[in-house]
């Protein structure tokens, strides 16, 4: 979960398109297993508007 947060905020404000889905994504596959951690990281850091809306769709 740590190295996972870690890239996460250390990637978070690249401009590129697929690297802010891959964000979006790892948020929402890892919200299945822990949805805390994920609606805690979303809430908490400022996320492009696309990592956001694919994070949070089960969340």
């Amino acid at each position: 979960m740590a190295n996972l947060q870690t890239a996460i905020l250390t990637n978070r404000g690249d401009d590129d398109f697929f690297i802010q889905k891959a964000i979006g994504w790892a948020l929402r596959d890892y919200g299945k297993v822990n949805p805390e951690w994920g609606r805690a990281l979303v809430a908490n850091n400022v996320l492009s508007s696309l990592a956001r809306r694919e994070g949070c769709k089960y969340l």
